[in-house]
């Protein structure tokens, strides 16, 4: 399946996600957004993993900025699994999960566009992406005010997705400007280009529960 047919797929998907209503008990349960429930080990591994994607995206033309930037953004898998382990699920750091990601991504995007490491239409999709989905939740919020919102599964795995992409696109950057002779920057850019397209395939039902939950 080449890459068109793949986003026509996921078109197909999006909009059928649309027509399908659904409640699910997270949509039905009351939002508790508890300060208390910020000193948490999760809260503090996403908040580490976010100061590693800030430092090291300012160098993300190098392979020690985008290493760095690489394992901040692992920490986002590891306070997932803290959280449940340890029983520290809450709204509140779901909520600070979520805002590390977008931040987070938002510093990779716009230094990646900025050193010229990752091609321009890989990065506009993932600010498409972004933009909709944030628009979308913020409206979602906004109509219902006391509900409980976690970001789709589609949606978290679109975003790990983008981040693969978007960190071997960076690293294909450096070895071809450092070690040209290893020959590593072709197969990480195919693989960053296939992650790209995974990632919007996904991407687009996230962003139709979004709209389903903005319109409900």
């Amino acid at each position: 399946m080449n890459e068109m047919e793949s986003i026509k797929s996921a078109v197909r998907r999006g909009l059928d996600y649309t027509n399908r209503l659904k409640d699910s008990s997270q949509e039905l349960a009351e939002r508790k957004l508890e300060l208390k429930d910020l000193i948490s080990v999760p809260t503090a591994i996403s908040l580490a993993g976010l100061a590693l994607v800030i430092h090291g995206s300012r160098h993300i033309d190098t392979l020690e900025g985008i290493t760095e930037v690489a394992v901040g953004r692992g920490f986002d898998l590891v306070d997932g699994f803290c959280a449940r382990a340890l029983e520290q699920e809450s709204d509140m750091g779901a909520l600070v999960d979520a805002s590390c990601d977008k931040v987070g991504m938002g510093f990779m995007v716009a230094n990646a566009w900025k050193k010229n490491v990752v091609p321009k239409e890989a990065l506009s999709l993932i600010i498409a992406s972004n933009t909709i989905n944030a628009g979308l939740f913020s409206v979602a919020a906004l109509r219902n005010p006391t509900m409980r919102y976690r970001p789709p599964k589609d949606g978290k795995h679109a975003m790990s997705l983008y981040n693969a992409g978007l960190i071997s696109y960076a690293y294909a950057h450096s070895f071809e400007k450092d070690y040209p002779d290893r020959h590593l920057h072709e197969p990480l850019k195919k693989f960053g280009k296939i992650a790209m397209v995974a990632g919007t395939a996904l991407a687009i039902p996230a962003a139709g529960e979004y709209l389903y939950r903005a319109t409900r």
